[in-house]
């Protein structure tokens, strides 16, 4: 691992794809969907976004960008990464060929993401029994994960360059696939973009304009901090990895590793004058015959910028153990609707219209993006190869909604795509749809008129199969699961009631299918868990390499339960004495001196200070705040990164 200060080079047509209602009623076109507070310091690669959108602050440019190999211009910053070097040799890939122990998105990423207590049936990972909702969140978001890794990929690249995880090779460029543990670990990263934390950052970012945006950037590589950069257009979105930025008329030049074009500089350029950012070598699918590469742009909101920091473990669970014991709503006030869609090169992005009875509209019309609907958002998730990834949250506050499966620009697929379409409920089911269908623009027309989902005033399902053949719906809920095949013009409704969800199906005659009642209710945890991070891989076939959040074991326990990760007994303790220490051999950071409590109460009290003591130097901010609220925690926009480096050890070839 080479140090970030040895690394630094430093010399000296608009669209909106993720709004709320307020933020901009109508856009045109195309791109829609998908912690630290003050300095941090370059071991960590860990910075705030603060300000808002119209703060620019300022920079300063000097040196030859030519010299260090960047073209014309001035440098402003140049954190030292480079492809050839600092990359992954291999290109961002689509698809999931194995998913229980190769490339696929796996129990043992979903535990690490929110630990063995919300995981598993009995809090326990070894081994860990999934509850039937992790088990469905697990099938959806390997529908979404086959849309490509770009986000793992950009991700992953630079917690390597920046020393925060170890590769297991000089440089990154060493590594190659297939390699189990690299694709579990870069699946880990993608998989960040779903989380609350790192939603909330990035949404924060896309408030701001390309020139704010790209200024920030530039004090932050300059600190020695790390970002990712999220572009949207077409109705797609892609992340990449920004490491320098130079002074060129009119604008600026973001210097990228775009993962889908490995071993190349490839640049993102800010016109100043009318603030806007283009990229011209965009691509659906770069592997496809001929290629797609296209060029994308845009301006404010479809251009956004990722601090590292969001993305410390554990995170708040959002679908984890929802409602009292007696299985009543306490966590969220609003239904969460999910599309990942696929169909061929060139086809036209999926997206979602939802419509209110009253005409209210969020999601696409007619290839312009909307928001009609008080407290309801909207965003574009990021794949990289040409799936279609989907969220929208709309507040259930007696409102009736339609859900349509649309084309994102306007354009009628040529042939009937993949779509997985799950809605999860404030009281905890999750209902999900898959079917094969045409998407074309929708109509907008409001419940009651026959679309394919539709959410009543009591935030009740209602399937519609309006697909030519059979869609496979699945609900479940922390207790049960059930799975039917509904035929064309079969009809389901699932409704949560108190303790169970209601589920009945009848096919096109009205003659009953499924007629079922499920519990909905978290389970009393008997006995604390541990989460296991190991997942055990080799290089081209071969057995003995580690991906794990520690160098040789990474085991993470909550509820008056124990996290050990380093290379040897360092442990992270969350219980009753809010002891936290990550690192490796023995060195320790204590997170707090106050008492961090979970029981059956959701409030989870947290101190605002945060006492750090170290055996190494490890710079971190004297101070932080975690609020929770209700059951949930939130985190603020300044948080502790928990070590200098979390060790990440992959097998070399």
């Amino acid at each position: 691992m080479r140090s970030e200060d040895n690394r630094s080079r430093r010399p000296g047509s608009s669209r909106l794809f993720a709004v709320s209602a307020g933020a901009a009623l109508s856009v045109a076109v195309a791109a829609i969907l998908s912690a630290c507070g003050g300095s941090g310091g370059p071991s960590t690669g860990e910075s705030s976004l603060g300000g808002s959108s119209g703060d620019s602050p300022e920079v300063e440019c000097v040196g030859s960008a030519t010299d260090v190999g960047l073209g014309d211009g001035a440098v402003c910053a140049d954190n030292g990464f480079r492809p050839t070097a600092d990359d992954f040799s291999f290109p961002n890939w689509a698809g999931v060929q194995d998913q229980d122990g190769g490339d696929g998105f796996t129990l043992d990423t979903l535990v690490r993401l929110y630990g063995a207590s919300e995981v598993c049936v009995d809090g326990i990972a070894a081994p860990c029994e999934p509850t039937p909702i992790a088990t469905q969140t697990i099938e959806q978001w390997s529908s979404a994960l086959a849309g490509g890794r770009c986000e793992g990929m950009a991700t992953l690249s630079l917690r390597y360059f920046l020393g925060l995880d170890q590769s297991g090779v000089a440089s990154t460029v060493e590594l190659s696939r297939p390699n189990v543990s690299l694709e579990q670990e870069i699946n880990y990263w993608w998989s960040t973009q779903f989380v609350d934390e790192v939603k909330a950052q990035a949404a924060e970012s896309r408030t701001k304009d390309p020139v704010t945006l790209t200024k920030e950037l530039v004090n932050g590589l300059t600190a020695g901090l790390g970002y990712t950069i999220g572009i949207y257009d077409e109705g797609f979105g892609h992340a990449v990895t920004p490491f320098a930025v130079t002074k060129v008329d009119p604008g600026y030049v973001i210097h990228i590793y775009d993962n889908n074009a490995p071993g190349e500089i490839r640049r993102i350029t800010i016109d100043e004058a009318t603030n806007t950012w283009a990229y011209d070598q965009a691509a659906q699918n770069p592997d496809a015959p001929g290629g797609t590469a296209t060029a994308w742009s845009g301006s404010t909101g479809t251009l956004e910028l990722t601090p590292m920091s969001a993305r410390s473990a554990p995170f708040a669970c959002s679908f984890c153990d929802q409602g009292d014991s007696e299985g009543a709503a306490t966590t969220k006030g609003y239904v969460s609707v999910n599309l990942a869609a696929g169909g061929s090169v060139g086809d036209p992005a999926a997206g979602l219209l939802i419509a209110t009875s009253d005409g209210r509209r969020v999601g696409v019309a007619g290839g312009v993006v909307v928001n009609e609907i008080a407290g309801a958002t909207y965003t574009v998730g990021k794949g990289g190869l040409g799936t279609s990834l989907v969220n929208a949250e709309l507040p259930v506050n007696s409102t009736e909604y339609s859900i349509e499966i649309v084309s994102a620009d306007g354009r009628e697929s040529p042939a009937d795509i993949d779509t997985v379409v799950s809605v999860a409920s404030p009281n905890g089911s999750l209902t999900t749809v898959k079917s094969r269908r045409t998407v074309r623009p929708g109509t907008g027309a409001g419940p009651g008129a026959g679309a394919p989902l539709e959410i009543d005033a009591d935030a009740g399902i209602a399937i519609n199969n309006d697909s030519t053949t059979d869609a496979d719906v699945a609900v479940a809920t922390n207790r049960e699961r059930v799975q039917t095949a509904l035929p064309p013009a079969g009809r389901l409704k699932q409704r949560d009631r108190g303790g169970s969800a209601d589920i009945s199906a009848t096919d096109a005659s009205g003659a009953p299918i499924v007629e079922r009642s499920i519990e909905v209710k978290p389970f009393e945890r008997s006995a604390p868990g541990a989460v296991p991070s190991t997942l055990v891989g080799g290089t081209n076939g071969r057995p003995g390499g580690t991906a794990v959040n520690g160098a040789s074991s990474s085991t993470v326990v909550r509820s008056s339960s124990t996290v050990v990760r380093g290379s040897s007994t360092t442990s992270v303790v969350r219980s009753s004495s809010s002891t936290v220490a990550r690192g490796s051999s023995t060195t320790s950071v204590v997170r707090s001196t106050t008492t961090v409590t979970r029981s059956s109460t959701t409030a989870v009290p947290r101190s605002s200070t945060t006492t750090v003591t170290s055996s190494t130097a490890v710079p971190l901010p004297s101070t932080t705040t975690l609020v929770s609220s209700s059951s949930s925690v939130v985190r603020s926009s300044t948080s502790v990164p928990r070590s200098s480096t979390t060790t990440t050890t992959v097998a070399a070839p």
